[in-house]
């Protein structure tokens, strides 16, 4: 018997269409429906061909809903329909201009019925039937998924107004079709609902010690242009971007500019480690090396022994002369004549002098002592336990003994110049062009560039809040170097470990164990959270997004308490502000109300020390 698994919730189709719109060409009398697909700017739908008939019903049953429930809302528009198997949405980001979407929820099969014949047991076939959870899915963030998705199509292209007033119709419709098309496919309605990702762009936690080093180059360039900071998962705005009023959506488009950080890598090193690093061993090479190894020292110990003791290959004619130019000469040796130098590695003794004379002959100079660049500060650790100081010069003779000593002419290892460090050249800024809305008309959208420089896992950009102002080559050098040296300094916060929350650094077992409180902060456009600064506030409960619901919908209400039965979690929400809001679970069962309420009240009180 095949068991069918859980079918996820997905997008049954998608529309974009303006009841205003008329066609634009003749118009055949026996067409009565022209009017009405007139009005459709975009559709997609999960059938890869859908009729025009299928596609009139549902935008007909769309626009009905919304006009029935203005008649009785008082004027409120009907936003959202609930049925036994899907829930429409409908919203209205610009006047005229409506976006109806449909999902259908998750659906369990049942199991098929099993009847009883005359001696024998029958399974009926008949047609699967579903069961459907209607709390796989959340009208929040539905809504929010597809005012997202507006937002970006905004930023990138355009007000749906603009585009139309601008550009025309069929402009806008292979506009729409391009990004739409691409963004519901890509809708991830399964995983894509945690909480605090509707709510606004995260702040990062530091954003209290690196907003005076963004405010402080922003200080040094055109105050027509503002700065961010930004990781793959969080932001810091300067004062001057805040000031600016820039909408969400540009700060979460340049979060996806940010390259993803490097992965890390240990680096293995052996005691050359002053001069190179050490590959890692080929196991293959090592198997081969061994079985070698074993089969030498067999024979080695059979032929070349004497009581047990290998005494090595002693018919090695090897006619080399020992130096070390430039080392251990004392100052008595001003030879220039260069004096092949035998390498020794492990298992030469083994090896046929033939072999030998080849490994002596082959010697590259990048191999000589006298080349290589020595650690003299490694060295210094090294030799301290035997009382050796490496340096530049002899503590104990002056300058005019030395210049005795050495010869004219030539200078030793350490004391040769340096060659000048030629200074790095400033990396090219990118920029991409953006259309940002006016704060008092939201609909007129006007091109401006974002120039930003990327490292791995962080970027910095600088938003122009002037439509016409850009940057020349001088400009763009001079801020290409800022960024850099900004660069390091934010490394320096970044890398101060986090004090310990007691005096040993350690903590205890019970705590360890117990799964720790959070809590995220709303703010205009941002959310700070109690998680650490690579997470975000991870929390899929359905009594949050029911809190979220009652504190929009109703002004009356001012904070929601609610308590699941298994687990014994406690989730609140309070509103601060117009549009400041706090929201917390507690994981302790034994935390009652009061204790709910104080460590509310205690995160409210840290609100006000938030310098946003």
């Amino acid at each position: 018997m095949v068991t069918m698994a859980r079918v996820p919730p997905n997008l049954s189709y998608l529309t974009i269409y303006n009841p205003t719109l008329k066609p634009t060409g003749e118009v055949s009398k026996d067409d009565e429906d022209a009017e009405e697909q007139a009005q459709i700017l975009f559709y997609t739908s999960k059938e890869r061909a859908a009729s025009r008939d299928t596609m009139l019903r549902q935008i007909g049953l769309a626009k009905a809903l919304a006009n029935f429930s203005d008649s009785f809302s008082g004027g409120e528009t009907c936003d959202g329909i609930h049925s036994q198997t899907r829930r429409m949405i409908m919203m209205c980001p610009e006047p005229d201009f409506w976006i109806h979407a449909a999902v259908e929820l998750a659906k369990t099969p049942r199991p098929a019925t099993i009847t009883k014949g005359k001696g024998k047991v029958k399974q009926r076939e008949s047609v699967v039937t579903y069961d459907y959870s209607d709390a796989s899915v959340h009208d929040i963030a539905l809504k929010a998924d597809i005012m997202k998705g507006y937002e970006r199509f905004k930023l990138t292209h355009g007000s749906f107004t603009s585009v139309l007033s601008s550009q025309g119709r069929t402009a806008l419709e292979l506009q729409l079709e391009r990004f739409f098309t691409v963004w519901a496919w890509s809708w991830d309605l399964e995983d894509g609902y945690e909480f605090g990702d509707h709510l606004g762009v995260p702040l990062h936690s530091t954003h209290t010690s690196i907003s005076p080093l963004l405010d402080q180059l922003s200080s040094t360039i055109p105050n027509s242009f503002a700065l961010i900071f930004a990781t793959p998962t969080h932001i810091i705005p300067s004062k001057r971007y805040l000031d600016g009023r820039l909408p969400t959506s540009l700060s979460r488009h340049i979060l996806s500019l940010v390259p993803p950080p490097p992965e890390p890598s240990e680096l293995i090193t052996d005691l050359e480690s002053t001069v190179r690093l050490k590959k890692p061993p080929d196991p293959e090479a090592t198997k081969e090396n061994s079985s070698r190894n074993d089969t030498t020292t067999s024979r080695t110990q059979n032929t070349n022994s004497f009581m047990g003791i290998p005494t090595g290959n002693l018919n090695m004619n090897v006619n080399v002369k020992w130096s070390w130019p430039g080392y251990l000469t004392f100052g008595k040796s001003n030879q220039s004549q260069e004096r092949p130098i035998l390498a020794i590695t492990p298992g030469l003794h083994d090896r046929p002098a033939d072999e030998v004379e080849v490994a002596v002959n082959q010697e590259t100079p990048q191999d000589r002592p006298g080349d290589a660049e020595v650690d003299k500060g490694a060295l210094d650790d090294a030799m301290s336990s035997e009382g050796v100081h490496v340096s530049d010069t002899h503590p104990k003779e002056t300058s005019a003994e030395l210049s005795e000593r050495e010869p004219q002419g030539e200078a030793t290892p350490f004391s040769s110049p340096e060659p000048p460090i030629s200074p790095t050249p400033p990396r090219p800024l990118s920029s991409i062009g953006v259309h940002i809305a006016d704060p008092l008309n939201p609909l007129l959208t006007k091109r401006r560039k974002v120039y930003y420089l990327t490292q791995p896992g962080r970027a910095i950009a600088f938003v122009s809040l002037d439509d016409e102002q850009g940057l020349d080559a001088d400009g763009m050098d001079f801020i290409s170097a800022k960024v850099d040296q900004l660069f390091v300094g934010i490394d320096e916060v970044l890398n101060d470990p986090p004090r310990s929350a007691s005096s040993d650094g350690t903590m205890p077992i019970s705590r360890l164990l117990q799964q720790k409180d959070q809590h995220i902060v709303t703010l205009p456009h941002f959310t700070v959270s109690s998680s650490p600064t690579e997470k975000r506030f991870a929390s899929k409960s359905r009594h949050l997004f029911n809190a979220q619901d009652l504190l929009e919908s109703d002004p009356d209400v001012k904070e929601v308490f609610s308590r699941g039965q298994n687990p014994q979690h406690w989730h609140v929400g309070r509103r601060v502000k117009e549009e400041e809001a706090v929201y917390m679970e507690v994981f302790s069962k034994e935390s009652s109300l009061t204790d709910v309420d104080n460590n509310l009240a205690g995160i409210v009180r840290h609100m006000e020390d938030l310098d946003l």
